[in-house]
């Protein structure tokens, strides 16, 4: 029997959001209760960025493919792979760390990386923003040599540190998005929920935005 996980978190008014960013808010229009017709509602502040979402890349690169480029099948990914490699405040994932499992990625079209930092998201949110880990330049690097990846994961709000990463203009992103003309990076994931599982598919699914560099998803995984 197979099951399905949601694994993306879900956006409220407690979503984490970088410095910069507004929280999003489901802002009423009309409610029954107050002698309309019908609920509904405007989603205010609201960015390509927030909460559980992919980076595409047209996100980092002027020319780099935009969210209405891909079609739906390339956000559904049959050989998925997660790894733990904990990490605390400012570590990097290193090259030798992703290496013991080369011959598992050489086969994966997802890989998904649990660092555990994300466990600081709901109990000190600015630590999670401003301390996260992320990949090393070189761990970058030779993900490159992975022809069918075609996502990344991780539990973080990016593959990189974000102050860290703003003043030399994000190189792991773009080492990355050079390399893959159509890879997507999906961040802010909730991958604890997936430990100890036998996932089998996985979904990231996003709004089809027109010309995006980026869309929050709705992601979840097939489970044996």
């Amino acid at each position: 029997m197979h099951l399905f996980i949601r694994f993306s978190y879900t956006l409220g008014e407690d979503t984490v959001v970088l410095k910069g960013f507004k929280k999003p808010q489901i802002v009423p229009r009309t409610r029954i209760l107050k002698g309309d017709r019908t609920n509904t509602s405007f989603i205010e502040n609201l960015s390509t960025h927030t909460g559980t979402h992919i980076d595409v890349p047209y996100h980092m690169l002027a020319d780099g493919a935009t969210l209405d480029q891909f079609e739906i099948g390339d956000f559904i990914f049959s050989k998925p792979l997660l790894i733990e490699i904990p990490k605390s405040d400012l570590e990097k994932i290193n090259e030798e760390e992703l290496s013991q499992y080369e011959e598992r990625i050489k086969n994966c079209d997802i890989l998904m990386l649990y660092t555990g930092f994300s466990r600081y998201r709901k109990t000190d949110p600015e630590r999670y923003l401003e301390k996260q880990p992320g990949l090393s330049e070189k761990a970058a690097i030779y993900l490159t040599r992975f022809p069918n990846l075609r996502c990344l994961a991780i539990d973080l709000v990016s593959p990189e540190n974000v102050p860290e990463a703003r003043p030399k203009s994000y190189p792991v992103h773009k080492i990355l998005f050079r390399a893959f003309k159509k890879l997507i990076i999906l961040e802010d994931a909730d991958l604890s929920i997936l430990k100890g599982k036998n996932i089998k598919k996985v979904y990231v699914i996003p709004l089809f935005l027109e010309k995006a560099d980026g869309a929050p998803v709705t992601a979840f995984a097939e489970i044996e």
